[in-house]
């Protein structure tokens, strides 16, 4: 099990997201180390959504998490969901995409798509 790390806001902080149809999981980490990390369950209206609400989901969710840590910081977030790595210049057409994408406004981030090859445990 890695040892969690305390934060150190000269380096670049990473967010590994995953979702299924069950709970979503989330490391924030620096350098490779993990700092923290979360898994919440979904709720039952949740479970029957699509693949690409919860990836959207868990991302809103993390920033929601580590707020203090990523506000005015310069991050990564790695999905695995190809259609999530254009978010914001997407058009917003659903509801989820109305409610969730305005909450990731004023934060600094880039989305990496993240293949089984590159995953590190999230």
């Amino acid at each position: 099990m890695p040892v969690l790390h305390l934060p150190d806001f000269s380096k670049t902080f990473v967010v590994e997201t995953d979702a299924s149809g069950v709970a979503i999981d989330v490391v924030l980490s620096q350098g490779g180390h993990p700092h923290s990390f979360f898994s919440k369950k979904l709720n039952p209206k949740m479970k029957v959504a699509t693949a690409y609400v919860w990836e959207m989901c868990v991302v809103t969710e993390s920033i929601k998490k580590w707020r203090q840590y990523l506000l005015g910081q310069h991050f990564h977030i790695f999905t695995d969901q190809r259609s999530l790595k254009e978010l914001l210049q997407q058009k917003i057409q659903t509801p989820e995409q109305q409610k969730w994408v305005p909450k990731l406004q004023g934060f600094n981030f880039e989305i990496f798509l993240q293949t089984w090859e590159t995953k590190s445990g999230c």
